[in-house]
């Protein structure tokens, strides 16, 4: 993870006459918990991947800053016995952000986060973004689509093949069966046969093996 490019993020959302947490105490907080033991998929290298992707986009956003804030942030509390990982997150940043920030900038980012989460339905042009870079692995070719789908099995090894597999693929399909994958031309035009295409193979691996 690209600790400058952090650091240089939360000062220049920071106010001069704030308290919020120190931008060198913030970094390590956040390297620390995506570095966190059992965690396979929702890694450093899932925010390295969003942020090349945000790169993509800037000149297409409304307020840069706030989307690559959330982006640092939509997952930073991970547990995969919580329904409330977005909501955990959300609220962290905004803890460690404390009055250093503007109160409207940490509303905007909160609000990024949380589009993350069920039902995923974006409001803004912003949030349609946070959601297509957050899904955009979807669209990798198929060897790191397929690589990226067993980590994410990998995350719920306490779960068995019963336990896992049906919400899975109840997302899955879920995705697919919306009119669009991804809700900005920006990813579709690029990505989005793509991401199908992964998608229905991936479901017939499970088929023929017998898992769903």
């Amino acid at each position: 993870m690209d600790k400058q490019r952090f650091i240089s993020l939360w000062k220049r959302c920071q106010s001069a006459n704030g308290n919020g947490t120190d931008a060198e105490d913030a970094f390590a907080e956040v390297l620390a918990r995506y570095s966190e033991p059992g965690r396979h998929y929702h890694t450093p290298k899932h925010i390295e991947h969003c942020l090349e992707q945000f790169d993509l986009v800037t000149k297409h956003l409304d307020d840069a800053d706030s989307v690559e804030m959330a982006i640092w942030f939509h997952d930073l509390v991970f547990d995969v016995t919580s329904k409330d990982n977005e909501f955990n997150s959300a609220q962290r940043f905004v803890e460690l952000a404390s009055n250093s920030m503007d109160p409207e900038f940490k509303a905007r980012v909160h609000a990024l986060i949380m589009a993350t989460a069920p039902p995923r339905v974006p409001k803004t042009n912003d949030e349609q973004y946070v959601l297509d870079i957050d899904l955009s692995s979807f669209g990798l070719p198929w060897e790191d689509f397929l690589r990226d789908s067993n980590a994410v099995r990998q995350e719920c090894s306490q779960l068995s093949d019963g336990e896992f597999f049906p919400g899975q693929l109840a997302f899955l399909k879920s995705l697919i069966a919306r009119e669009h994958f991804y809700f900005t031309e920006f990813f579709r035009s690029r990505i989005e046969i793509t991401a199908r295409e992964n998608i229905e193979l991936h479901l017939q691996n499970l088929r023929e093996k017998g898992v769903v």
